[in-house]
């Protein structure tokens, strides 16, 4: 016969568990990448494998689309189409997600830097200069006006 718990005892119990959840480090895909180095020289082929998963789902799109339209009575294509679409959507959405991350790890691979970005080569050289050096500079702003901070 199994025992009852408290709810006292299961919310905390539910709280631990929170709490360690917290804890656990958010790691990004460049520490994972530095953690797995190894998982840099597969990235490129499993970007090939998800992109041919992703023509194959497309074509079985396809296929069944075509189905649809010569083999079921006009009144029903509606619901058909649709629910294909459902169906076979989510995993087309799964697969382009896959894509995207392993493209966007590829380029932290490849130390591509995304215009707009400010990589750690940069945060690194911002730090070495001493804010007291960038308040004293005058800043010009788009009006040619000189600014100083004082």
């Amino acid at each position: 016969m199994k025992e009852q718990i408290s709810d006292e005892l299961f919310s905390y119990c539910l709280d631990l568990e929170k709490q360690w959840q917290n804890s656990l480090p958010r790691l990004t895909d460049k520490d994972l990448l530095d953690i797995f180095p190894e998982a840099k020289n597969i990235i490129p082929t499993k970007i090939s494998e998800w992109q041919l998963r992703r023509k194959q789902v497309i074509e079985l799109l396809r296929q069944k689309l075509t189905n649809i339209k010569y083999k079921v009575e006009k009144g029903d294509q509606w619901f058909w189409e649709e629910l294909v679409k459902v169906l076979d959507g989510e995993e087309l959405e799964i697969i382009d997600r896959h894509i995207s991350r392993l493209k966007r790890l590829n380029i932290f691979t490849n130390s591509k830097i995304i215009k707009g970005k400010i990589g750690q080569k940069e945060i690194e050289m911002a730090l070495a200069i001493p804010i007291q050096d960038l308040i004293q500079q005058p800043v010009r702003q788009n009006s040619g006006k000189l600014l100083t901070f004082t």
